[in-house]
């Protein structure tokens, strides 16, 4: 099974989605339905670590949330708030 969540946080961690497909073994077109997403949304990894984000978690949540709509989506799953 692929593990998501991992793949998001290669790709916060600004790895492409070449080195993701190396690091995970999940097809690069796999990788590329499942960013779309949140890269229509605008949204750009935060390479940081959330520790140097400070107490602004507005980009953390952002990632999440986007991240968490794009498996909803893709997996026919209703989308709850």
């Amino acid at each position: 099974m692929t593990d998501f969540v991992e793949m998001f946080r290669h790709w916060n961690a600004g790895r492409s989605q070449v080195q993701i497909n190396e690091a995970l073994n999940i097809d690069r077109k796999t990788i590329r339905k499942y960013l779309a997403p949140a890269l229509a949304e605008g949204l750009d990894p935060v390479p940081e670590p959330v520790e140097a984000i400070g107490t602004d978690w507005a980009a953390a949540v952002q990632l999440q949330h986007a991240a968490r709509q794009a498996v909803l989506r893709l997996s026919g799953e209703p989308d709850v708030e």
